[in-house]
């Protein structure tokens, strides 16, 4: 690894947040972060993984496996590809005990004895691990060999890393995963041993355009950065098989902007709130209260009848008053009050009192809430994508409903059966079991405000032919 090779992978990156006449020119990338360990073998053959890297552009790429020998299956076969790094652990098990294991230094100086690793790590520790023996012999045979150590840490930890090996070059991943510009620069004009890769790091071109304060940092250490995927799950290959693609099904720009990515959290974590009291609430009329299917049906009114009210211009209008990310808390807000409200409601409930201002709240809280993050999701799509982008929400929702409703009726079977085995009623034990998921689906809720809160922009929409308020009436309807 060379600092020419750090330059070339800055270089492509900046190319490719700038002009996009530049980012189309097919520059050879160097990936600083690819795993190649146990459960991608059998995902991605070593073949199939390499033509990936060859279809990404990537020239050069670091590699390093859990175990190890996923690098030299790799390196065997491409050896003027895959520059090895020889990552300390045996098992996954090692990653949080390596450290005080003298039998990882042990095998880490067998491994050694190859002599094709340009580097030693991925490992991860916090900085009371620094000082332990086997940190340290580690240390010494990087230092040795003039290897790098590529360390997952924060930046305390890097600092102590530099400080107590000085000599040890250190190639810190992912710059900490939240260190900013500041602190990155700080440590670099301190320390000239440190390097920094910045896989995962979204924030460094947020919406797709480089931060400033980023930008005039790789200008002037253009020679101590470098770029990388991290395919620490097998399903992250998936991100360099979607980059390859001229035409992919999900192209990956669209992840680039911070309210599509946030709303569809949102959309996953709040439809499990929704669909929970959905399905949990029916039963609980049906085995609980003894509803017919008439009565569950009729019982459901007003939450049909107040999304129906609000979609019909009712919220289009609030959000052009007070804008969608406002109104979007706010129809949280009332989902949130409604599933507390469920949670700590008598097993015997009476629907006047009890179950209307319930589904009430959520029929509001749906008809503001929904129709909201659609608009926020969609303000930074450009019309190519705004169909894309839209179905990404909808399918989110939809699975995200999904599985999450299977793990709330998990969670409530077997409170269930916890207080049949107390001695409690079946009617009691149901009524048990679906208060539970209610009061889980009110927390998944205060969670999406709590996102919708802290990471949302409120943005206007990309501009088109139709009126604002025409496109937003649309929206929510």
């Amino acid at each position: 690894m060379t600092a020419r090779g750090s330059l070339l992978a800055l270089a492509t990156m900046l190319l490719l947040v700038g002009d996009p006449r530049l980012a189309a020119a097919p520059y050879p990338l160097f990936d600083a972060h690819i795993h190649y360990s146990r459960p991608d073998w059998d995902a991605y053959p070593p073949e199939r993984a390499l033509a990936l890297l060859a279809r990404a552009g990537v020239r050069r790429a670091i590699v390093s496996s859990t175990p190890d020998d996923g690098t030299l299956k790799l390196y065997e076969r491409a050896p003027t590809v895959v520059v090895p790094f020889l990552r300390p652990y045996r098992t996954r098990e090692d990653m949080a005990g390596w450290h005080a294991d003298a039998g990882v230094a042990a095998y880490v100086e067998e491994r050694l004895r190859r002599g094709v690793y340009r580097g030693i790590g991925e490992l991860h520790l916090g900085a009371e691990d620094v000082d332990a023996p086997t940190v340290r012999r580690i240390a010494e045979l990087a230092k040795a060999r003039d290897l790098f150590v590529q360390c997952h840490i924060d930046e305390t930890t890097v600092e102590k890393m530099l400080t107590t090996y000085p000599g040890v070059k250190i190639l810190w991943a992912h710059a900490g995963m939240s260190s900013t510009a500041a602190t990155v620069g700080r440590l670099l004009d301190r320390y000239p041993m440190l390097w920094v890769e910045l896989a995962l790091r979204t924030d460094v071109a947020s919406d797709g355009t480089l931060d400033p304060e980023w930008r005039a940092l790789f200008v002037r250490r253009p020679d101590r950065f470098m770029v990388g995927t991290d395919t620490w799950t097998t399903s992250r290959w998936e991100v360099v098989r979607q980059a390859t693609a001229r035409n992919p099904l999900l192209p990956l720009r669209l992840f680039a902007s911070r309210n599509l990515s946030a709303s569809n959290v949102i959309q996953a974590i709040g439809g499990v709130a929704m669909f929970g009291f959905f399905f949990m609430g029916s039963l609980d009329m049906q085995r609980v209260l003894g509803y017919g299917p008439l009565a569950i049906g009729l019982a459901f009114l007003p939450v049909s009848i107040g999304m129906g009210a609000l979609s019909i211009g009712v919220t289009a209008r609030l959000i052009m008053r007070f804008g969608a990310r406002n109104v979007l808390l706010a129809g949280f807000g009332f989902i949130s009050l409604a599933l507390v409200l469920a949670a700590r409601g008598p097993v015997s409930a009476d629907y006047l009192t009890d179950l209307f201002p319930v589904l009430a709240l959520l029929g509001i809280g749906g008809g503001l809430a929904f129709p909201s993050l659609g608009v926020v999701a969609m303000a930074g799509a450009t019309p190519s994508d705004a169909g894309l982008a839209s179905g990404l929400l909808n399918t989110t929702g939809q699975v995200g409903g999904a599985l999450g409703l299977a793990a709330l009726a998990a969670v409530s079977t077997s409170r269930t059966g916890e207080l049949i085995a107390q001695g409690q009623s079946p009617v009691a034990a149901l009524s048990g079991g679906y208060h539970m998921a209610w009061a889980i689906g009110a927390a998944l809720a205060i969670a999406s405000a709590v996102i919708a809160a802290t990471i949302l922009k409120s943005e206007t929409p990309v501009t088109s032919a139709i009126p604002v308020e025409e496109e937003l009436e649309e929206t929510c309807a």
